[in-house]
């Protein structure tokens, strides 16, 4: 979905929810790890529960990124879109020619750790007006369900079910040989971890 994000021109921000242990923040840490290494678009990534309540958005990305506190709001977005103008170019591939126009996505991680997520909230909702004056840049957000109303309308919501975006089983042998575990006779193991968190500490319990 993020990868549709970026390609896009859906503006809406995506709001990922699921339940712990679902893959939530690995996700979205393996995905700005991803998206920093291809080095086509600039990711960065903001745990909600680091920022302090009264953070207005130039706040937060000042804070996160270490700018001085002279820049305002508007700076901060035009300094990003330039920062993605710079990176833009044309790739081809075998098929067709592709033009690939770079974005900034800002994700925060946990929404529902934060100790006051009525602001976040708002703060998804600011998010609409940013990208239609900015539209190289985008916004994720990942959250527990309970944070969110029902059938909001100011993000595109994504819900994670309870086995994360692939069923467990389905990661497991991989899982297994990445952590060098020797699953011969224990089959069963592989649908009795039903969560991609309970998969990673069975592995790095063993």
């Amino acid at each position: 979905a993020i990868k549709i994000l970026m390609h896009g021109n859906d503006k809406k921000s995506l709001l990922f929810l699921g339940e712990p242990g679902t893959g939530k923040t690995h996700g979205v840490a393996a995905e700005t790890e991803k998206l920093f290494n291809e080095g086509n678009h600039i990711p960065i990534l903001i745990q909600a529960r680091d920022i302090p309540a009264d953070y207005m958005w130039k706040d937060i990305i000042i804070s996160s990124l270490g700018l001085s506190s002279d820049w305002s709001e508007d700076e901060i977005w035009q300094a990003l879109s330039s920062l993605s103008n710079r990176k833009r170019f044309c790739a081809v591939n075998s098929d067709a020619q592709m033009c690939i126009l770079p974005k900034t996505i800002i994700i925060v991680d946990g929404v529902d750790e934060s100790s006051l997520h009525q602001k976040w909230i708002q703060r998804i909702q600011e998010t609409n007006v940013v990208v239609q004056k900015y539209p190289q840049i985008r916004f994720c957000f990942t959250s527990r369900p309970y944070v969110v109303k029902p059938d909001v309308d100011y993000a595109r919501v994504i819900k994670i079910g309870a086995s994360g975006d692939s069923p467990t089983y389905k990661l497991f042998s991989r899982y297994a040989k990445a952590y060098n575990i020797d699953i011969t006779n224990v089959g069963w193991l592989k649908y009795a971890l039903t969560t991609p968190l309970s998969l990673k500490l069975f592995c790095d319990i063993n």
